[in-house]
């Protein structure tokens, strides 16, 4: 590159603060179009979508603070869609950590394009209008329900047939409800390889270490999988 010295730290935070997050998000897209095909070259069209906070205490995790909304204002939140088959981040938004979930959800989900397959969610995201968004979509929702869920149509029969899928046969809910836990996988995985906090200061600068996160991820997970296609492993 030319460079006759490493860029100061306060270098690249600057460079960094410069990146829009869409070009981010472009980076990502590109990778993941180097991914190979599957086998028989059928590929299961299922995915969930959920959030996780990103802070810069190293002696805190989201998880201990996550149900005490006091301190989530010192967080960032990354919102992501992910493939439950391949662990790749397929889409995300970063906002701050004190947002809802449902909003940044319907966002990802307006952003991708129609085909059949399950899209799973927790029960933050539980709305008849999320069920008739994921429903335009061509897909079926399967999100957790909660205590006084009602199977009612109200406009929505894609909630009504969810609610009573959960109501008349939980086993079979639950087969699909189950893929959700690969995005919790995703987000243990991130934390793992790169670490819980975040290292730049600047809180603009910490949203772009977000979404380079999720770059470094989908890299290594594309990798793996041209390694697994290669062995005739995927």
């Amino acid at each position: 590159m030319g460079l006759k010295s490493a860029p100061s730290k306060s270098t690249l935070n600057r460079a960094v603060r410069r990146i829009p997050q869409r070009y981010l998000r472009r980076v990502s897209s590109a990778v993941l179009k180097m991914a190979p095909e599957p086998r028989g070259g059928v590929k299961k069209n299922d995915d969930s979508v959920d959030g996780t906070g990103a802070g810069t205490k190293k002696i805190e995790r989201w998880s201990t603070i996550k149900k005490d909304a006091g301190r989530h204002h010192a967080y960032h939140k990354l919102h992501a869609r992910t493939d439950n088959g391949r662990m790749t981040v397929e889409d995300y938004t970063v906002t701050k950590g004190t947002a809802g979930d449902s909003p940044a959800g319907k966002r990802l989900l307006r952003r991708r394009d129609p085909g059949a397959g399950d899209t799973c969610m927790d029960a933050a995201y539980l709305s008849r209008d999320m069920c008739n968004l994921v429903d335009e979509l061509g897909r079926d929702p399967y999100i957790w329900p909660k205590k006084n869920t009602v199977h009612n149509t109200k406009g929505s029969p894609s909630w009504a047939s969810m609610v009573r899928l959960f109501e008349d046969d939980p086993d079979e809910f639950m087969l699909h409800y189950h893929a959700r836990s690969t995005v919790e996988s995703v987000f243990n995985a991130i934390r793992t390889r790169y670490g819980n906090a975040l290292r730049c200061t600047n809180r603009i600068s910490q949203r772009r270490e977000i979404g380079l996160r999720v770059i470094c991820h989908n890299v290594s997970t594309v990798n793996k999988l041209r390694v697994a296609s290669r062995l005739g492993l995927y």
